[in-house]
């Protein structure tokens, strides 16, 4: 017969299992790292929010709470996502974007989808992005 080797139940098994049951994109972290991928920065009334690694639902709160923070930018007719650092985007990632896009509209502000290449370019044109978004 065949000799199998079977994983010690270690710590590297473990994260081995979590990543599998993740999906695809995601990482490992270490313990104790928030792993934040979401970051709001604004600079002489131009509000942006740039988005890295996993953009997908455990991520919604920190990019509700950068929303929050952009629209809240007197002056600002720009709301500019950055998501040259997105590895991965499912479609909880794409209703956030919606979300957005409605808020922002109500006050009067376009949201543009900046630094978009690869897959998350093709998810975004998939979901027919193109007709609601700028995207540079």
């Amino acid at each position: 017969g065949e000799n199998f080797t079977f994983f010690p139940r270690t710590q590297v098994f473990r994260d081995f299992c979590r990543k599998v049951r993740r999906g695809p994109g995601t990482g490992f972290r270490k313990k104790g790292d928030p792993g934040l991928s979401i970051k709001f920065t604004a600079h002489e009334g131009q509000a942006k929010i740039s988005v890295s690694d996993n953009f997908s639902f455990p991520v919604h709160r920190e990019f509700r709470k950068a929303c929050d923070e952009a629209l809240e930018i007197e002056g600002n007719t720009e709301i500019v996502v950055d998501l040259g650092g997105v590895r991965y985007m499912d479609s909880a990632a794409l209703g956030m974007l919606l979300v957005l896009r409605e808020r922002a509209i109500a006050q009067g502000k376009a949201v543009v989808l900046d630094h978009s290449t690869g897959t998350i370019r093709q998810v975004l044109e998939i979901a027919n992005f193109q007709k609601l978004f700028e995207i540079r």
